[in-house]
Order: C-alpha cells, then structure tokens, then sequence
C-alpha cells in the first residue's frame, strides 16, 4: 500500500520517482555514488591540442574522481574529452556507491550468570569480597539486570561510576553486549482519557457513524470546542483495536504543545516525527516505523506533512488538525504534494478513516461535506458552555482624516487598558515581521531592494540591518539616501517589531513579548515564550500567524488584529478564504474561560463581505458566496490547476526557452493557458521567473497532466528549454 501510495504522489503532483523517494528516506538511509575515471591503455593516444593536456592527466593517474577533473577543466571540456576518449577505448567510467554508516548499536549490561545457580552466583560473591563497591553494584545489578539494561541508563539509575561495571563485566559478573537501539518511547501515560461532553460525547458517536459509510468525516466545531478531546478519544479507540494512529498538525511549532498533551494519555504509544528532530532521530523513527508488524504494540504518530511519508502499516486513523492550513502543502522541492489530499488518498489505500477538523475548514472540504462526499459533524458551542468572544470592527478612515497618528487605535488602546487593569492578558496580530516593511527617502522615493531578488528589503531595528525575506542577504540600514545624497530616510508601514516598541512606550510598566519567526530560531524559544505566556508571566503578547493556530490561553482576554486589510489585496483567489480563515483564527484565541473574550479588528474597510462575516459570524453565507464567486471564474473546486514556473540565471535565455514551451502548451490547452507572465516577484535568489497557469477539467486532469509531461520531456530536446529549472505544483496554494 505505501509503495501503491509513493507511485501515486508521483503520478498526480508529475513528480519523478526518485523525488518522491528521496522524500520518503531520511538522509541517513541515501545511498550516494561517485563517479571516477580511468585510463586502461598502455600508450598514450596521439596528443590533440584540445584534449591532451586532459588524457595526460589520467594517463599519469591511476583513477582519477569526475568532480576533480571538472574542478580542473571545466564541465563542457571534461565531458567533451571523456566522451571521446570512452569511443576511442582508452578511457573507463566507474560508479563507486557508497551507503552512509547507519549504527544504531548501544552498550548495553545485564548479569553475567543465571541468578539460579548457586555456584556460579557464590563465586561472583566471593570476587567482590575485598571491593566493597563492587559488592554494592552486585547486590543491586541482581534486582535489575536480569534483562539486558542500556549501560548509561543503568549507570544513571544505580549511581555507580561506569568503572565499577567494568570490573564486574572483567570477572564475568557482569555481562556487556553491543544490541541495536531505536530509542526510548515517551515516559508511560498515566492519566485517564478526559473526560467528554455530552456535545463531544455526540460528535463522536456520530463520526463512527459516519465512518461506516464514508473514509472521510469533518469535524467543523468553532474554537474552543474541545476537538481536540474527540480526537484523543477516537484515536484510543483505534489503538485498543491493535491499529496505528496517525495526527498531523500543520506546524513544529504545535507539535511541541501536543506532545506534553498526548503523553499524559498514550505515553510510550506516541511517536514524534518532523524535521526539527536530528538526522539519526529520524532515521530511528523510519526504522521503527518501517519494522513494525502486526501484534506489535500500537503507536500514534504525531507529526506535521513529512510524517504522511512514513513507511506505515495497518494505519486505521489519521487525523489531520487544522485541515485548512496552506502549511500542509509542500512548496520545494518536489513532490509538492497537499498533506490533506494524500492522507485521504493514503487512507483508501489502507482501508482506513479520516477526520477533518477545523473551525474554519477549506473551501474544498466544506464543498465535498455540503455536497455528501464527506461526513459532517458540526459543535457550535465552545466547550463548558464558554461565550464566544464579542467582535467589533474599527474603522480606521476617521483616524487617517484626523491625522491620529500611531498604530494602536484610541478604542484598542482603551480596551487594552481596561483587560490589563483587570490582571487579564492582551495577543496583538500583526501578519508581517521586522520594524517595517521597507525603507524610502522621503524627498527622492528611493528604496533599497535586495540585489538577489526584485523585492525591497526590510528593516529589523533590534539589529539594525536590512534583510532580505527570501535569500536571506542582509545589509546594515543607510545613513543617507544612495540616490540624493540626503538624510532624509523614513520607514514605512509596519512589522511585529515596530508593534512592540510602540507598545513598550504605551504600557510600560506591562511585560511585553514577541512571537515571530526572527524571535523562535532559536531552540526552544518558542516553547519558551508560550510557556510564560500561559504561566501570566507576559501581560501583552505580539505575534504573527504563529499565534493563531490551537494555542489555549486561560487567562487571555483581548485580542487586537491590527492590518486586518493586508491579506485581502494580495492577487490569489484565495485571498478572500484565507482572511477569513486568519481572521476567525485569531479572534478565536479570545476568553476561552469563564469570562468573554473580545476581539478588535483594526480596518479601512468594515463593509467588506469577509470583515462583516468575521464580525457576525456568518460562515456559512460566507462559504456558499466564495463557492459561487469561485464556479463563475473557473477556480477550484470547480477545475484543476497546474502552475509552472520557469526560471533561468540569463533572462534573454529565458525567454528563448519560455517562447518554445509555451508554444507547446498553447497547442495543447489552447485558453485553458494563462501567461507566459513575469510574476509579482520577478527575480529570487538571481533567478529570473516566469509563470505559466493551466486549468484543466476535472474529469480530464490525469490524462491532461500525462500529455503535458510527455510535451515537456519532448520540448527538452531543444537546448533551450533543457537549460531551464522547471517547477510543476499541482494544486498550487
């Protein structure tokens, strides 16, 4: 099944083979090759003028590695020299392949006799009598070296030096052995299941129902429900059946919530599997994954989308949090596979179920629900009996025309206040980070854009550089205009960090802190923050997206959204989705206890269909608007859509090659082609873009994406196009 499965993600995101498996495996289990060249002739060949220095070489060397010699020559001369010489006979290619060092053998001790024999334990006794230490670790390894104990468990347990174990093993008192090691599982689960509501109690009971009829059932509850309950409930029931369990999430950062969560229930039963894990981790895991077999004890996995690729067997529940989340797609490299859909494809493949859960599910989900593809269980009610928040939206056109100046407005700087005079705590939501997001001179207009990539770059203050989002290039901030010479630079718009220096000079005596991607490099960091944020040990926190995903926060009370307007202009479709879906994220952080939360929403557009949905609540008049909006413009769910990106170093050589492929795509999808376009960054990292969209129909989107490949394989018989890096996302995000 998961080799039907790897075939499958190949197949439908029209990525190669070897993509997919070099995926699948962690790096530790890769096979590498070097390719080496050798000269098998006695004499040398008659010397040219263009390749004789080059057979010289390998004439005067045994074997000689590829990569050396191209180092030497240069790639075009080496292949051209090589390639002569191997039709001439004189010259050999080989592959040496060589596989990593995989050692998951440890040191582990156990008694060197059977405790039974009362001779052989009588002269272990005796070999101890003029070491009283000895003796001491001998009368303990007796009660618990019966079986085989990792050795530096074992030390740490007794509190004897690994010394003393190397004496007893010298007498043969002790026994040391080399046996493969996988790991500890979690400390053992102690607590019992908590305990549900009648309306969870409900749900699930309705989502076996479900089951019986459907592989996939969606768990639409709004924030605060208690899903997560449902899922632990139902996911103890697989594993009681002696079945796998597998949970995604859309990000790390929420795995580490939910691994002290699910320890307290499963212990041991849980298994952890994403990318922050060292190399030999993962490979543990893989192996652990892959050597599993019926009867052996079950195990939940918890993981973000890699862990979809895990070598699984009898999977009978996956599980998948926050199922609108764009994080579950796959940008680079390929295959750029939608975590979602393959847990659904795996799933049927192995005959087992799926739950969906969201407060705010895709567009495409709720579809396929609506329409009876999927199960739908729905809790309108947060768990306890907990008001949902109160929201409002504040215009902000008024301030702009009174020239009030500053980012928080005079009804959130009150409302602030207020909570924080109660002792309550304040999540501010800013979807941008860094203090601004560019710098420009205020007489010329000039702004300083990275040279790597057509995009400007933004001002960090607390390391007063200027950086790049998406190379990474980093300068120190100007103290003059490059253009006119003058000082005369000023910031513009804002990020997290601007947030928080405003909010110091407004609060501060109040604890402030950050939640942003510049803030959580750091190991732990996270964990950190969101740990003294629930212990009260921060009174206002500001953050991006980070804050708005299955964070639970007893004693929060307001939440400030702050450019609730920046994510609706971006040129997607999706735009409209993802702000509402963002939006009601956020707003659900808010009083998830005994007191109601509110939310303000800082706007230049209250009217907006998606800020009046979030404001009253009406997701419903939401989804069914999107819908049609969507089917009138052919967008999906409605069609298939391929984007193509095209990318070359020589934008003149780009554009050779775009005119050729995008003549074949002409033929062959006629309008259902959209560009050649140079999208809204036209350049990354050096590299010069090009964007083409395809829509295909549903019924005929396999045979389509077949026949596109093929015209792609067949196009690269122009040099042209072969010197291109192209990049197929099937279902783009």
């Amino acid at each position: 099944e998961v080799l039907s499965f790897y075939r499958w993600l190949s197949k439908y995101y029209c990525a190669y083979m070897g993509q997919v498996l070099t995926a699948v495996l962690p790096s530790r289990f890769r096979i590498q090759s070097e390719t080496k060249i050798k000269y098998i002739e006695k004499s040398l060949p008659p010397l040219s003028a263009e390749y004789g220095e080059i057979w010289k070489q390998l004439y005067h060397t045994e074997e000689m590695k590829l990569l050396e010699l191209i180092d030497t020559h240069g790639r075009k001369r080496s292949f051209s020299a090589i390639e002569l010489g191997i039709e001439n006979g004189f010259l050999q290619l080989s592959e040496q392949i060589e596989k990593n060092r995989i050692n998951f053998q440890r040191h582990f001790v156990q008694l060197g006799f059977d405790p039974k024999d009362e001779a052989l334990l009588e002269t272990a006794y005796e070999s101890t009598a003029r070491a009283p230490s000895q003796r001491e670790l001998l009368l303990w390894a007796l009660d618990h070296l019966r079986e085989p104990k990792l050795l530096s468990t074992a030390i740490k347990e007794s509190g004897f030096q690994r010394a003393l174990f190397k004496a007893l093993v010298k007498k043969s008192a002790l026994l040391e052995l080399k046996l493969e090691y996988l790991g500890a599982g979690l400390e053992h689960g102690s607590l019992p299941l908590p305990s549900l509501s009648e309306a969870q109690d409900k749900a699930a009971d309705q989502l076996k129902e479900i089951w019986k009829n459907h592989t996939v059932g969606l768990l639409k509850g709004v924030t605060g429900s208690g899903k997560t309950e449902i899922y632990i409930y139902l996911l103890d029931d697989i594993l009681k059946r002696g079945d796998n369990g597998l949970m995604l999430v859309p990000e790390i950062a929420l795995t580490t919530q939910l691994i002290d969560r699910l320890g307290k229930y499963f212990g041991d039963n849980l298994m952890i599997y994403h990318s922050r894990l060292s190399k030999g981790e993962r490979a543990k895991t893989w192996k652990k994954i892959l050597m599993w077999k019926k009867g052996d004890r079950p195990y939940l996995m918890l993981g973000v989308r890699s862990s979809l690729l895990l070598p699984f067997r009898n999977i009978g529940l996956i599980v998948i949090d926050e199922e609108h989340d764009p994080s579950y797609k796959q940008n680079d490299p390929a295959p750029r596979y939608q975590g979602r859909d393959s847990a659904i494809m795996l799933a049927t493949l192995m005959q087992a179920k799926v739950l969906l859960g969201s407060a705010t599910p895709s567009l495409e989900s709720w579809r396929n629900a609506v329409r009876g593809k999927y199960g739908l269980v729905e809790l309108g009610e947060r768990y306890g009996g907990v008001k949902m928040p109160e929201i409002w939206a504040v215009d902000l056109k008024p301030l702009r025309k009174a020239a009030i100046k500053g980012i928080l407005s005079p009804k959130l700087r009150d409302a602030m206040k207020e909570v924080l005079d109660k002792g309550k705590q304040v999540v501010l939501f800013q979807n941008r980070r860094g203090f601004s997001g560019a710098v420009e001179c205020d007489d010329c207009g000039w702004v300083p854009y990275c040279p790597n990539c057509d995009v400007a770059l933004t001002y960090h203050k607390y390391k007063n550089k200027l950086n790049c989002h998406y190379c990474g290039y980093a300068d120190a901030m100007p103290i003059e205009c490059h253009s006119c010479g003058h000082q005369s630079l000023k910031t513009t718009s804002y990020g997290t960090e601007r947030v928080e220096e405003e909010v110091k000079l407004l609060f501060p005596d109040r604890r402030t802190a950050r939640l942003d991607l510049d803030i959580t490099r750091k190991k732990n960091a996270f964990k950190q923050i969101i740990g003294q944020f629930e212990e009260a040990e921060i009174d206002i926190l500001i953050g991006t997206q980070m804050v708005t995903k299955g964070l639970d926060f007893e004693n929060l009370e307001l939440v400030g959204i702050l450019q609730a307007d920046q994510s609706l202009h971006f040129p997607d479709f999706r735009a409209n989705e993802r702000t509402f879906q963002l939006l009601t994220q956020v707003a659900g952080r808010a009083g998830r206890r005994e007191h109601i939360g509110k939310v303000l929403i800082q706007t230049y557009q209250p009217p907006h269909p998606v800020i009046q949905a979030v404001v009253h609540s009406k997701d419903e008049h939401f989804y069914r608007e999107e819908i049609m909006s969507r089917q009138e413009l052919r967008y999906p769910p409605f069609v298939k859509l391929v984007h193509i990106e095209l990318a070359h170093k020589d934008h003149r050589q780009l554009d050779e090659g775009v005119r050729i492929l995008s003549d074949g795509f002409r033929n062959l999808f006629g309008q259902n082609m959209l560009g050649p376009v140079v999208p809204r960054i036209g350049r990354i990292q050096q590299w010069y873009l090009r964007d083409i969209l395809i829509r295909m129909d549903l019924s005929q989107s396999a045979a389509l994406k077949k026949q596109m490949m093929e015209m792609i394989e067949l196009k690269r018989s122009f040099i042209e196009v072969r010197r291109l890096r192209i990049k197929i996302d099937v279902d783009p995000v």
